[in-house]
C-alpha cells in the first residue's frame, strides 16, 4: 500500500525495481486504489477499484461513461 503522505516511504524505489527484475508485477494503490486479488487454479487475477468505480470527482472518467448533470464538463 502506498499513497500521499505514506509514513513509511513505501513504495521504496530501490524495492519495486528489485521486483520487476524478478519478473513480478507491481500494482501501486495510490494509482489503482483498493486492489481485489483473485486466486484461482488458472492463476493471479488483480482488479483495482479505480479501474471499475470512478471517483465522484473524476468527471472526464464519468463524462466517457456517460454522465449527466455534471458541474463540469471536460475539454
Amino acid at each position: 500500500a502506498s499513497g500521499h503522505g505514506n509514513r513509511f516511504g513505501h513504495p521504496k524505489p530501490e524495492v519495486l525495481e528489485r521486483w520487476r527484475q524478478a519478473g513480478a508485477s507491481v500494482h501501486d494503490t495510490a494509482v489503482g486504489g483498493a486492489l481485489r486479488v483473485d486466486l484461482r487454479a488458472g492463476g493471479v487475477q488483480v482488479e483495482t477499484r479505480r479501474a471499475t468505480h470512478a471517483r465522484p470527482w473524476d468527471a472526464q472518467a464519468r463524462w466517457e461513461q456517460g454522465a449527466t448533470g455534471l458541474s463540469y464538463r471536460p475539454q
